[in-house]
């Protein structure tokens, strides 16, 4: 910041002489060259991150489900092998984390990872990415990690216009019967998928 006021002083004062001098040149060269990288760095970032799929919360895993992975990893970037004739293994229970310099493919994997690109990588598997940085708002941490599980949001939504009581009143009896035979199943649903567990998971 100390560079970019003392450039602006420098421009007033050229402005008034008319010419600026071979350094106040070199420091208005350095400047827009930071500018530019800060400016690239950002689109490159808002980029990938609507890229990022939306957290979501799998219900239905399947017959065959596992949670141990153990899947070969080739990842390519430009034509480049950032990670190349790699095993992965993730095991139920462990913690990981990476650790490498800039540019190895750390955040490439991660992403992968996330985006369901690797071939093999199970599908009905929870992969979440947190960002370092969020927007404040009035949801509590509990709200936006309950809010990642559609389905649950939207049965519940769906039950509670399904039990107005004063909507009830103007229905017909067959629009009752239709009714209650839909709640049966929004209960049903939601004992499958723990709904009244989910505060405690989270």
């Amino acid at each position: 910041m100390a560079d970019i006021e003392s450039l602006k002083e420098s421009k007033k004062a050229a402005a008034k002489t008319g010419k600026l001098s071979s350094l106040e040149k070199s420091k208005a060269k350095k400047a827009a060259a930071e500018e530019f990288e800060f400016q690239k760095k950002l689109a490159e970032f808002t980029q990938k991150k609507e890229n990022v799929p939306l957290p979501t919360v799998r219900h239905n895993r399947g017959k065959n489900f596992k949670t141990d992975i153990f899947l070969p990893v080739n990842i390519i970037v430009g034509g480049n092998h950032l990670i190349e004739d790699t095993e992965l293994q993730l095991v139920q229970g462990c913690k990981y984390g990476l650790i490498g310099r800039n540019g190895i493919g750390k955040t490439c994997l991660i992403d992968a990872i996330s985006s369901a690109d690797i071939d093999g990588f199970p599908k009905n598997i929870h992969t979440l990415q947190v960002e370092q940085e969020v927007e404040a708002d009035e949801k509590s941490v509990l709200q936006h990690i309950l809010d990642c599980d559609v389905e649950r949001t939207e049965l519940m939504a769906e039950m509670e216009e399904l039990m107005d009581e004063e909507k009830e009143k103007k229905k017909t009896k067959k629009e009752k019967n239709d009714e209650a035979m839909r709640m049966a199943e929004v209960t049903e649903r939601l004992e499958f998928i723990e709904a009244d567990e989910a505060e405690g998971k989270a």
